[in-house]
């Protein structure tokens, strides 16, 4: 088992911000972790791996927009 911290998370492109984590914890059912000591938390990153294989995958970009500012 591996433990990823928070600069791992930012590094795997999970989060930008410790604010970000904290929203996907409270609404979208990321991993609380682990408290390695009391101002330290880490993460299974089996369990991790798992939330971001969960997650629809995302939309592509429209690209209406694009083509109608391009004729322009």
């Amino acid at each position: 088992m591996k433990f990823l911290r928070y600069p791992d998370l930012v590094a795997k492109g999970v989060v930008n911000s410790r604010m970000t984590l904290k929203r996907l914890i409270d609404t979208q059912h990321f991993p609380t972790g682990v408290l390695i000591s009391p101002n330290a938390r880490a993460w299974d990153e089996d369990e991790v791996d798992a939330w971001i294989a969960g997650r629809p995958a995302a939309r592509k970009p429209s690209t209406r927009g694009a083509a109608s500012q391009a004729a322009a």
